[in-house]
């Protein structure tokens, strides 16, 4: 966890009883969320153990299904296939369900190995407001804040494998989605459709055309 370094007044007097400086030092840490993974394993040796397969990842996911990701790692694509079909079939989302042409262990060849991880996040210890700031002479208290948001985030975010990196949506093209507000800003109505109200339109400057 990261915290923010903070001196009473009153340790620092006695820390600095023979000082000159009485000005007490604050060094500010950024806060964070920590993001921890834990992975759950489960050894089936055949597709019809369901029960059982679905007590293990409601274990796993701790009543969120929505935020298990689950591998399952054998030699037979049958019995994987099967496998995943039940998984996905128990409430997790296909997405986040993928196989793995492997040994599930040493000398099991008709067995699979269910890997289930769930995500945990950690919000960061928060200051309280009057360990930060403000004091008499500034209003510097961001710090405080910007942990309360981060916090609020940890708490509430469903799956925190999303704080890692976020794969379901790609990328925007920033300098392609500023197109709209420069063509408004060259020919003073946006490109395809006429200006608002019953009005003439007009040109760059604002003045009326003529016909």
């Amino acid at each position: 966890m990261l915290r923010t370094l903070y001196f009473a007044p009153a340790a620092l007097a006695l820390l600095c009883a023979g000082c000159t400086a009485t000005t007490a030092v604050v060094v500010p840490i950024e806060p964070a969320i920590l993001v921890q993974p834990a992975a759950h394993v489960l050894v089936l040796r055949s597709a019809g153990e369901r029960r059982r397969l679905a007590d293990f990842l409601w274990t796993a996911g701790q009543g969120r299904l929505d935020a298990l990701h689950v591998t399952v790692v054998g030699l037979r694509p049958g019995l994987r296939r099967a496998v995943m079909a039940s998984i996905s079939a128990i409430g997790v989302e296909p997405g986040k369900i993928q196989e793995v042409h492997a040994p599930a262990g040493a000398g099991a060849t008709g067995v699979v190995r269910v890997v289930a991880v769930r995500y945990h996040a950690y919000p960061p210890v928060c200051p309280p407001l009057l360990a930060t700031g403000p004091s008499l002479n500034e209003n510097d208290f961001e710090p405080t804040l910007g942990c309360s948001d981060l916090a609020n985030l940890a708490l509430q975010v469903s799956d925190p494998q999303d704080l890692l990196g976020n794969v379901a949506v790609p990328a925007a093209d920033g300098e392609r989605a500023a197109l709209p507000v420069v063509r408004y800003r060259t020919f003073g109505v946006p490109q395809g459709g006429g200006s608002s109200g019953g009005s003439s339109p007009t040109t760059a400057s604002g003045s009326r055309t003529t016909r």
